[in-house]
């Protein structure tokens, strides 16, 4: 497999739309969400964890076990959360685990990584 085909880009982030949009900092519904943007196999993503509490010891991740791999939820406030996504066991890649902040009043806010495969 030639070098650029070893390479798989993943998008995680957040969408908002507010539920007034004419009153401002009214509840927004909110998704998280985790994607293959690119990967030379088929669905590399066994499932994705949202720890939407990490500040909070023994509380619970959100798993989502096939694609979509998204958490929905309606709130009025931004926080800090973890997402850990893990791989299919054939492609011998370890779990990825990351931070992002969910940002309301913004249409969409999101950040890139890459996995190279061996």
């Amino acid at each position: 497999m030639k070098e650029k085909n070893k390479i798989i880009i993943i998008e995680y982030g957040n969408t908002s739309i507010p539920l007034l949009p004419n009153k401002p900092k009214s509840k927004c519904k909110w998704t998280l969400y985790v994607k293959v943007v690119s990967s030379p196999v088929k669905n590399p993503i066994k499932s994705v964890e949202f720890d939407i509490n990490p500040h909070l010891q023994g509380s619970p991740a959100i798993k989502v076990c096939k694609a979509p791999y998204e958490f929905e939820r309606n709130g009025s406030y931004e926080f800090p959360l973890n997402v850990k996504v893990n791989f299919v066991e054939s492609l011998g890649i370890e779990a990825y685990i990351t931070n992002h902040t969910l940002k309301l009043n913004e249409p969409k806010t999101f950040r890139n990584f890459i996995i190279k495969m061996k």
